[in-house]
């Protein structure tokens, strides 16, 4: 029973060992707050600025930022997305590492000195064809935060500025989780929509949609948007890169050469008989067999029409034609024969 119970007391005390290492390291999103320029060629540039709060010894944070979508004629739309740079409060470039991880491009940040303290991290990036294009109006959908962090965010902002000039101004916003409907409030100036929200929770994230009257902002033609179209969904040329090449190598090696002189052989080719090569010309052995079938059949029906005429008769030697088991024939072949005759000083009309 002592021992039961040293076994116990020990268990509770590595349980709250092990809870107490796992509380000691922690990460924070203290600030989200984002800076969104829309120029006047249809690109914007973003500049966000992070401050986490790192508790207990860390390597940096992660980025997630999505750069795939949906259309509604279920095509994918991919941003092309480019990072300008990534740095700290003070200026100096962090080291970073960008790769691509299902519909979102995942940034991994190192942060010097990660360890008990906060630190402030500025990422900039240039989007190329972020907008986009209606008929009544040219519109900016973007996730601000991204909904893949695995910490809450106590506090998130984003500031659009639009071009001079950009007339009918209005937005809104959402939060919440990947697919929320919640709206959030926006506040609308001149050139400019701002948006903000309180703590976000784990998975959660802002939206901004921002709209405004065409003429601004350059809107691509229509061979611009098939290009930007087949980039995102690269599957869709493959049947015409198909066709193309096989064409080209039709006309290069497919193609039947150009008819030259025709020289006439009277031999037959080298290790062939005259009959090997007479049943390759056009399929000689073919049609002598349906020559051969024909001939059998138009004989048989000169008989039987002689026959109905009265011009020749037969007779049946019955024991010769009886199938097995009868007994074998055992008549000769004359006398077989003999029961067929001719009417004497018949002859066949002349064809």
């Amino acid at each position: 029973m002592p021992k039961l119970k040293a076994v116990f007391a020990g268990s509770i005390a590595l349980l709250l060992l092990v809870c107490t290492t796992v509380d000691a390291r922690s990460l924070a999103i203290q600030r989200f707050d984002a800076s969104i320029g829309v120029d006047t060629d249809g690109s914007i540039n973003v500049e966000e600025r992070i401050v986490v709060q790192f508790t207990g010894s860390w390597t940096g944070i992660y980025r997630t930022i999505p750069v795939d979508y949906r259309t509604p004629q279920a095509l994918k739309y991919s941003l092309r997305l480019s990072i300008d740079s990534i740095k700290n409060q003070f200026g100096d470039d962090l080291k970073f590492e960008a790769t691509r991880e299902r519909s979102y491009r995942k940034i991994k940040i190192w942060v010097p000195g990660a360890q008990d303290s906060t630190h402030t991290v500025y990422i900039r990036y240039h989007v190329a064809n972020a907008l986009r294009f209606f008929d009544e109006h040219d519109e900016l959908y973007w996730n601000v935060t991204g909904d893949e962090w695995d910490v809450p965010i106590a506090s998130a902002s984003a500031t659009i500025l639009l071009p001079p000039g950009a007339t009918g101004l209005r937005g809104t916003a959402f939060r919440g989780a990947h697919g929320s409907t919640e709206r959030n409030e926006v506040a609308i100036a001149p050139h400019m929509v701002r948006v903000s929200t309180a703590a976000l929770a784990f998975r959660e994230g802002l939206t901004a949609v921002v709209g405004w009257n065409p003429g601004v902002v350059y809107r691509p033609n229509g061979l611009e948007r098939w290009v930007e179209t087949l980039r995102s969904n690269w599957q869709l040329a493959a049947p015409v890169v198909a066709v193309v090449l096989m064409g080209g190598l039709w006309l290069i090696r497919g193609r039947d050469p150009q008819p030259g002189p025709i020289t006439t052989l009277y031999e037959p080719p080298q290790d062939m008989s005259p009959a090997e090569a007479g049943a390759l010309i056009g399929q000689a052995a073919t049609r002598y067999a349906a020559w051969r079938t024909n001939h059998q059949l138009n004989t048989f029906f000169c008989f039987f029409l002689a026959a109905l005429l009265g011009f020749i008769a037969f007779y049946a030697c019955w024991p010769c034609c009886w199938p097995r088991p009868v007994p074998p024939c055992t008549h000769s072949p004359s006398a077989c024969w003999s029961g067929i005759s001719v009417p004497p000083a018949t002859r066949l009309p002349q064809v």
